[in-house]
């Protein structure tokens, strides 16, 4: 762990912060901007194994709803369970094969879908796609648009794996594969919208978007 706790979707600043485990309750350094904060956890903690960590409000604090959180990485992982809203396939396929196939969304047709996540500072990421295809290379097209710029890749197909030596049992790989760069100018909410469009009779096996700050 980076000793970075970052809570997104809160609209005020805590009165204090500190260890559930602290009976001084000796505050714990922390920074809010808007919907985030951001809270510098020490070296040492109570609990080897898990630490509870209070945040202290004067009064019941303002949600913001819908916000994709930024991960203990920095990043923030854009999924079919977490999206604001979408048009096209939809279906959340279960996780098969053990786990060996996991979760997605099988796309068919013209898809897009859409997160709405909090940048606190301006910078650069990263956006990566998992995906399934087991068609014809430069058969569909990802695109992926943020304040009002966009990135895109064609369809790369992925693979099988071998599920069980000697026997007929291939696994459609998932792989990630790298769209682009987007900008983010300033500190504030941006929509990203990512739109699927397989080839005619094509399928695509969307798993997730991970945008990664560059450093």
């Amino acid at each position: 762990m980076n000793k970075i706790l970052s809570v997104t979707g809160i609209s005020k600043k805590a009165e204090n912060v500190y260890w559930l485990a602290d009976k001084q309750k000796s505050p714990l350094a922390f920074s809010f901007s808007q919907v985030v904060t951001t809270i510098a956890l020490p070296n040492q903690q109570p609990d080897p194994f898990v630490s509870v960590v209070v945040m202290e409000f004067k009064h019941y604090p303002a949600i913001q709803d819908g916000l994709v959180a930024k991960t203990v990485a920095g990043g923030f992982s854009l999924t079919p369970q977490n999206l604001e809203k979408a048009k096209g396939n939809t279906i959340i396929q279960d996780s098969e094969r053990y786990g060996s196939v996991p979760a997605h969304v099988s796309v068919s047709k013209k898809s897009t879908y859409q997160w709405r996540i909090f940048v606190d500072q301006p910078c650069s990421m990263n956006a990566d796609v998992s995906y399934n295809f087991q068609g014809k290379s430069k058969n569909g097209t990802i695109i992926i648009r943020c304040a009002g710029k966009s990135v895109q890749s064609e369809l790369k197909p992925t693979g099988q794996t071998v599920g069980e030596p000697r026997s007929d049992w291939q696994i459609n790989s998932f792989k990630s594969h790298r769209i682009g760069t987007l900008l983010f100018p300033s500190p504030g909410f941006y929509d990203v919208e990512m739109e699927i469009v397989p080839g005619k009779n094509e399928d695509v096996g969307f798993q997730w978007l991970w945008l990664g700050r560059l450093k």
